[in-house]
């Protein structure tokens, strides 16, 4: 079992996101905020994080900077992404791995609840989120 996961909050949103962060602080999460996609890349050239939440809406080709810095690393990453009535969160990484074919997207409406999945998968060191590919999807 893993403890003190790091994670990374890429998006202003989350430093309002009251119950995000009591979340993570609840659970022994270290966490650490970047205002923009750049400051985001840097962090994660410099050090290693465990899940990145990148809350900045980007076009999909837009992530792929982010994507790469942590492809190969223990990271698992969840974008948004702007929908007709709102947006959703993808699975980019799961633990540096790309995912394959369609990735599980997750209603905003239901992150609190995939973020528990998540990080209690990565607490439990499974080896990936079937949770989350079955769902949500």
């Amino acid at each position: 079992m893993k403890k003190n996961l790091k994670v990374l909050l890429v998006g202003r949103g989350f430093e309002q996101a009251r119950t995000t962060l009591s979340r993570l602080a609840e659970l022994g999460c270290r966490y650490q905020c970047a205002s923009s996609l750049s400051e985001a890349d840097r962090l994660v050239r410099e050090q290693s994080f465990d899940l990145v939440l990148n809350g900045i809406y980007v076009e999909s080709h837009n992530v792929c900077s982010l994507r790469e810095a942590l492809r190969g690393t223990p990271a698992t990453l969840l974008y948004s992404y702007e929908v007709e009535d709102g947006f959703w969160w993808i699975l980019g990484l799961d633990r540096g791995r790309p995912c394959v074919g369609e990735a599980p997207a997750v209603p905003s409406s239901d992150f609190s609840r995939a973020l528990d999945v998540v990080l209690a998968a990565l607490f439990s060191g499974s080896r990936g989120l079937p949770e989350l590919l079955t769902g949500f999807s």
